[in-house]
């Protein structure tokens, strides 16, 4: 269940993981289906071990519902990921949780179309999760009128 959301900012990402929330709750999917919305400078921290601590509080707190990351491609640098880099630490301790089919919330990492499918495809782990991805179309439809 987790998902991928692409498309430029201002174009209904945050709003409609607030409405999946409302709706999976209202199903039974998820046990209260609020949103956490996060990014990389509340996730990475400045110490070791404070991006694993960080993500695993984000995890915890968005527990029965939508954990939101927002321009998730900002955890992965450097085109191939550097190992040094802290954010590579909170997509380790996502992975973990992304392969649990166990789960009472979904995680949907958001951001740019072109750095998400660049971080996806980059990222052998990201990718065998088979995450669900959606476009949103709204930007390029208020463009074309």
């Amino acid at each position: 269940m987790h998902m991928v959301f692409t498309g430029n900012p201002g174009t209904g990402k945050t709003t409609i993981a607030k409405y999946l929330g409302e709706i999976y709750h209202s199903i039974g999917v998820l046990s209260s289906g609020h949103v956490v919305v996060t990014d990389r400078s509340k996730l990475v921290g400045e110490f070791i071990g404070d991006a694993e601590k960080n993500t695993t509080n984000a995890i915890s707190s968005a527990s029965g519902g939508v954990l939101f990351i927002d321009e998730a491609y900002n955890l992965f640098v450097g085109g191939r990921g550097d190992k040094k880099d802290y954010g590579m630490r909170v997509i380790e301790t996502l992975l973990t949780y992304l392969g649990s089919d166990d789960t009472d919330m979904i995680v949907i990492l958001a951001g740019y179309t072109g750095e998400m499918n660049s971080m996806l495809e980059a990222n052998p782990g990201m990718k065998s999760r088979k995450l669900r991805s959606e476009e949103s179309r709204v930007g390029k439809e208020r463009r074309s009128r």
